[in-house]
């Protein structure tokens, strides 16, 4: 138990010091301009656009997910599975001319 504790703990220690760099690069990226009168270094800005990007990429996902259905929202179930032959009886032979297990037309070949 003490263990899934510690795990725990590293990985939200993990989050919370690079999300604290990420805010902190793009923080320096879009204040550089107001506080310096040099131009910001190329670096910096594309460091701070690319997290900037992988915030609203990781967001747009999230959204989705939040916004998708569910099963228990009114949402079609998806369909049953074909039935299987009740137990100690042989499944159907595929008719001439398909593929087994396809029921595809195949001339009779059954090249798979």
């Amino acid at each position: 138990m003490e263990d899934r504790w510690l795990r725990r703990f590293v990985v939200v220690v993990i989050i919370v010091v690079s999300s604290m760099i990420a805010l902190f690069t793009i923080g320096a990226a879009i204040l550089h301009p107001y506080i310096s009168t040099d131009t910001t270094p190329t670096i910096l800005e594309n460091w701070g656009g690319l997290i900037i990007g992988f915030y609203f990429g990781t967001f747009v996902g999230l959204l989705k997910d939040w916004f998708g259905s569910r099963p228990d929202d009114g949402a079609p179930a998806p369909a049953p599975a074909a039935a299987l032959p009740p137990a100690g009886q042989p499944t159907p032979a595929a008719p001439a001319g398909t593929s087994p297990g396809t029921g595809k037309q195949d001339g009779g070949k059954n090249v798979g």
